[in-house]
């Protein structure tokens, strides 16, 4: 039975980090290369930060086959990464996952993974201006947490006062706010609203294909193998 959760999991991420890669290569990649033009601009006429010309340049992909085939292994790695954590997490729970409730599961851990911190603290592209790194890293961890923890709760318990009880605990993340970004006077302008905003849908979009797909084909796996691990 591990074996089976183990490799349906695997599996099931490594086809989902595929989905997302196609969504990502298409639109969201696109996006993030005309935001880097802004922070070349910004930077100076050698495309170089003045503090940063003295050090080492950070590794870069070469633009076209390099850069896409190392984010679709990256998404790969990624989705089997979150396939593990979510059979973890039903398996621990005792809520299996299968075929009639996988994108149940799917859209429920995009919400509490996803679209619950974006409210605060949306994707960002590059050279956006933003809160201290371990501050953003702590309210964004915090309300994973909390918002993970509550759905489980009501999935678990389903009564009204778990429910309400649920609610007050997914709102106080955003009731307390995301940190904020500094306000900088006449400094680098970053992209324009426009672009962020068609990169925050599409930064959604490729991270509930994600979910979805790695909900569904991981309960449709585990009911297959479990299928096949029956005698007749």
């Amino acid at each position: 039975m591990f074996g089976r959760i183990l490799f349906a999991a695997v599996l099931a991420g490594l086809l989902a980090g595929l989905a997302m890669s196609v969504v990502q290569i298409g639109r969201t990649s696109a996006l993030i290369l005309e935001a880097e033009a802004y922070e070349v601009a910004e930077s100076g006429p050698t495309g170089v930060a003045p503090a940063a010309e003295t050090g080492p340049r950070p590794f870069s992909p070469a633009p076209g086959f390099e850069r896409n085939a190392l984010t679709v292994l990256a998404n790969m790695l990624l989705g089997a990464g979150i396939a593990l954590t979510l059979a973890g997490v039903s398996t621990l729970a005792n809520m299996p996952v299968n075929t009639g409730n996988g994108l149940v599961w799917g859209l429920f851990g995009f919400i509490a993974i996803t679209l619950a911190p974006a409210f605060g603290l949306p994707p960002e592209l590059p050279g956006k201006i933003a809160a201290e790194l371990g501050s953003r890293q702590t309210w964004w961890w915090s309300t994973v947490l909390v918002t993970a923890t509550a759905f489980l709760a009501v999935a678990r318990f389903r009564t009204p006062i778990v429910l309400v009880i649920a609610a007050a605990v997914v709102l106080a993340p955003h009731l307390i706010g995301a940190p904020a970004a500094p306000v900088v006077v006449n400094g680098p302008a970053g992209p324009p609203a426009g672009l962020t905003a068609d990169f925050v849908v599409a930064t959604l979009l490729q991270m509930l294909v994600l979910w979805l797909v790695i909900g569904f084909g991981y309960g449709w796996l585990l009911d297959r193998f479990a299928k096949k691990a029956t005698p007749a």
